[in-house]
């Protein structure tokens, strides 16, 4: 049996045939890893959009799904959605609002990945800061951020999870976070300096 994933062994005949039940594990397994790769490029309805679009078009598209050829799953499934997520910026216009948030978002996403390039005193201070930020900002924000804060950026839980557990939306989870961002990245410059 020739296998997508070794460790979910996933039947690539059945893939290609558009199997749903395959599809549809594969959704579940790889929608997180999915959003976060495409934060930089597209939010909320359009980063949903996007990944609908990818599995409609895995689940109606032969075509789409033999493009892949083995290997990792998740990588191909990144790629795709990257391609897709930019072309949906270009489309809307909207690229360039999302780049100043890209800096907050990148020291998050380095904070929350275990082969961090960052030196474990660069993680510490990270650490120190979004506590700062809990006791000496949040408070002034809009009540409703502060569980998306915590699950997010303190639990460091995936949108899916933590729209889950607070019963939201994930639109409603990524327009709550959209609204920490700015906040949130001007006090990250100011307690880490630009070279943190």
């Amino acid at each position: 049996m020739k296998c997508i994933d070794p460790l979910n062994k996933f039947n690539l005949t059945a893939f290609y045939a558009g199997d749903k039940h395959i599809i549809e594990e594969i959704y579940r397994q790889y929608v997180p890893n999915l959003e976060r790769s495409i934060i930089r490029y597209c939010h909320g309805v359009d980063a949903e959009s996007v990944i609908h679009d990818l599995f409609v078009s895995l689940l109606k598209s032969r075509e789409i799904r033999q493009q892949f050829q083995g290997g990792s799953m998740g990588a191909w499934l990144t790629t795709f959605a990257k391609h897709r997520a930019i072309d949906q910026a270009r489309r809307s216009r909207r690229l360039t609002s999302f780049e100043e948030n890209e800096a907050v978002q990148t020291m998050l996403d380095e904070a929350n990945t275990e082969d961090t390039l960052l030196q474990a005193d660069r993680r510490e201070k990270l650490e120190r800061a979004l506590a700062c930020f809990s006791q000496d900002i949040l408070p002034g924000l809009d009540v409703k951020l502060h569980d998306v804060f915590r699950v997010r950026f303190l639990e460091k839980l995936s949108q899916v999870a933590a729209a889950k557990q607070l019963e939201l939306s994930r639109t409603t989870l990524i327009n709550r976070e959209n609204r920490l961002l700015k906040p949130l990245e001007k006090f990250l410059k100011n307690q880490l300096g630009e070279n943190g």
